[in-house]
Parts: C-alpha cells; structure tokens; sequence
C-alpha cells in the first residue's frame, strides 16, 4: 500500500506540474492507484476483524485449551 501511494502521489505531481493537462484527467489517471489502496485496505480491514475474533475467542474461552492433555504424574 505504501508504494502505491507514494507512486500515485508522485504521478500526481508530475501531471500537476504539466499545465496542459486537465485536472479531470489526473483524477481519472489515477483510477488504478485508487483500486490498490481499496483492496489494500479490505485486506487490513479483514486482518483487523480476523484479530477481533480470535482476541474475543480467546477471552470468551478462557484461555482454555480445546484439546486437555492428561497431567503425567
């Protein structure tokens, strides 16, 4: 996610500096990066629910183990 961004920022930029091109286009060229930052962000979003639960399992269950070993004595 970071080198998409840091890409569409500085294409953004060098389009900026070209007066002949229309503002609309580089908002239009951009439309790639935009779509890496979306599903970047669905991936982190997913990881973040992913956490939640297992975090909420955890506290749920205890911290108890779903397989008990026998204690050797």
């Amino acid at each position: 996610m970071f080198t998409a961004l840091w890409l569409g920022g500085f294409w953004q930029g060098w389009q900026w500096n070209n007066p002949s091109i229309p503002f609309i286009d580089t908002v239009v060229a951009l439309e790639p990066v935009w779509m890496v930052r979306f599903l970047s962000g669905i991936i982190i979003f997913s990881g973040i629910v992913l956490f939640m639960f297992n975090i909420l399992s955890t506290a749920i269950d205890g911290g108890k183990s779903s397989a008990a070993v026998p204690a050797r004595s």
